[in-house]
């Protein structure tokens, strides 16, 4: 029994890990897209 929480357990960190990896990937996947988007953008009315 205690196999087996030792295993349960380290799959519940492997898949904690590859969530935090995941949200890792997403933010850097996202990150180019809103520091495009947070850049200001010539806007004619103003000038």
């Amino acid at each position: 029994m205690v196999s087996s929480g030792a295993v349960s357990f380290s799959i519940a960190r492997s898949t904690k890990l590859a969530r935090q990896r995941g949200f890792e990937l997403t933010a850097s996947k996202l990150q180019p897209v809103a520091i495009t988007n947070s850049k200001p953008k010539p806007q004619p009315r103003m000038q």
